[in-house]
């Protein structure tokens, strides 16, 4: 009996040492990362008239992000990996006398696959902190909770496409959906 359980065991091991398709070495076991990402989408949260009667509407999902992240293959030639990272997202008026905009601190933990080497999927927990309108004196500063959701996305290379799902909820108890779809540009250590 020990013969085919260890047959088994080597069999396994083997498959698992052999890089996935289209890999043709391991990839690093850390990479750390940067991103720039546009999103849209979301209810409006305020709505903005000009002096020349133009307007335009902020959405609790608009809105450009920087961030920067690691990501961690614990097994080399398993295409998994884990990551972790934290990022400034920002949605300015377009006046020129004011100073309106939505911010705030998304941080993502998730997981990445990889279909070949560069083909990707990733699923990850998102939370949105420090999350304010601020109404320049114009109106008062709007703060929301902190808010919880999840992030799908996939992508080749460098390229990648997001859909977040997420609600905010104000300090007054207004909740808002800050849902949004986006496309992110990330360069990596192993871009280099």
């Amino acid at each position: 009996m020990r013969l085919p359980l260890a047959a088994l065991v080597l069999a396994v091991s083997s498959a698992v040492a052999q890089p996935a398709p289209g890999l043709t070495s391991p990839p690093r076991v850390f990479d750390a990362y940067g991103e720039f990402a546009v999103e849209a989408g979301g209810d409006d949260v305020i709505t903005l008239d000009f002096t020349n009667g133009g307007s335009q509407t902020l959405s609790a999902g608009q809105g450009g992000t920087f961030a920067a992240g690691v990501r961690v293959r614990p097994v080399p030639t398993v295409p998994l990996s884990g990551f972790a990272s934290v990022g400034y997202k920002f949605v300015l008026n377009a006046s020129d006398n004011a100073n309106i905009r939505l911010t705030r601190i998304p941080v993502e933990l998730g997981a990445r696959g990889e279909i070949t080497r560069d083909i990707w999927a990733e699923l990850a927990y998102t939370r949105h902190m420090a999350i304010t309108l601020h109404g320049d004196d114009f109106f008062r500063d709007v703060d929301f909770e902190p808010a919880s959701g999840a992030t799908l996305a996939g992508g080749w290379r460098w390229i990648g496409a997001s859909y977040t799902a997420i609600r905010y909820t104000s300090e007054d108890g207004d909740e808002v959906d800050a849902s949004n779809v986006g496309i992110t540009l990330r360069l990596s250590l192993s871009d280099l």
